[in-house]
């Protein structure tokens, strides 16, 4: 069989978080007796188990350090992904990660966002769920102006770059609270500071970018505001300025070191195994309460 082979070879790479209730139904039809293999499989899926349940464990603790609700956080954001997205929350699919679930249950609190940033506006799937989950709020995102080389090169758009911006902008403008603004967020220098209540940073994660994007957030945000910023690697094999860089990281240690900020957090960005591999996949969200 196909299953004990892999486990001959040692290998664990098919084991999933989304492929777990499969595994499942294979180790109760291994009716023929026991065997090493059947052994090993056994306790491959009980670590498996394990990893992704201590992961959880740890995730739910953090956000109640923080006085939020990552359970309710998760339903509400299941509930608007359902609606205006047809797609039920999975962190297997695309774009869905923890950050959504963080920014669900800060809208579950009583602190009032009256203005929002977003960095990196993509295809408008997160400013989409930004501007349910904060009907009240005023919600700007920002992306690339359209004919920027960086933009139509990037995130595989080559080849349908007048197709991504239709459908993007289609979703933006079914939100009254939502406002595309075409600009490289370097240019985020020139704006007034203090005027967010909530920053959310995802767009180049490597230098020089991504620390001007901090530094800008640190300047821009209002005292008891929040900043949050996507795909925080700390343990890299590889790096590159657009997608994968341990220039978040960096950025987050020296602002701490300089005491620009007293602290943050690391939210797991997503909890499944394949999605924790050190030094490869393993990555997180930064948050920063000012």
């Amino acid at each position: 069989m196909r299953i004990i082979n892999l486990f001959k070879s040692g290998s664990t790479k098919f084991i999933t978080r989304s492929n777990a209730s499969i595994i499942k139904k294979i180790i109760r039809r291994l009716r023929d007796g026991p065997s090493s293999a059947i052994l090993k499989f056994k306790i491959y899926y009980a670590k498996v188990k394990h990893l992704e349940q201590s992961l959880t464990a740890y995730q739910n603790e953090l956000y109640k350090s923080h006085d939020l609700d990552r359970k309710k956080g998760l339903l509400k954001l299941d509930s608007i992904c359902r609606i205006y997205l047809s797609s039920a929350y999975n962190e297997a699919n695309g774009m869905f990660s923890e950050h959504l679930i963080l920014l669900s249950a800060l809208s579950e609190l009583d602190t009032k966002f009256e203005n929002i940033l977003e960095i990196g506006t993509h295809n408008g799937e997160s400013a989409t769920i930004l501007g349910h989950l904060f009907p009240k709020s005023k919600i700007v995102t920002i992306d690339l102006p359209y004919g920027n080389v960086e933009f139509s090169t990037t995130y595989n758009r080559q080849d349908s770059t007048n197709d991504f911006i239709t459908m993007r902008d289609i979703l933006l403008k079914r939100l009254d609270n939502v406002n595309f603004v075409p600009i490289n967020s370097i240019a985020l220098t020139t704006w007034k500071e203090n005027q967010f209540d909530l920053i959310w940073i995802d767009g180049a994660h490597g230098y020089p970018t991504i620390a001007m994007d901090l530094v800008n957030a640190m300047r821009l945000i209002r005292k008891g505001g929040f900043i949050l910023v996507d795909d925080v690697y700390t343990d890299l094999n590889r790096s590159d300025p657009t997608y994968e860089s341990l220039g978040a990281f960096q950025s987050l240690e020296a602002m701490k070191n300089s005491a620009l900020i007293d602290d943050y957090s690391l939210f797991c960005k997503r909890l499944g195994v394949s999605f924790n591999i050190p030094g490869v996949t393993k990555k997180y969200v930064g948050m920063i309460r000012v």
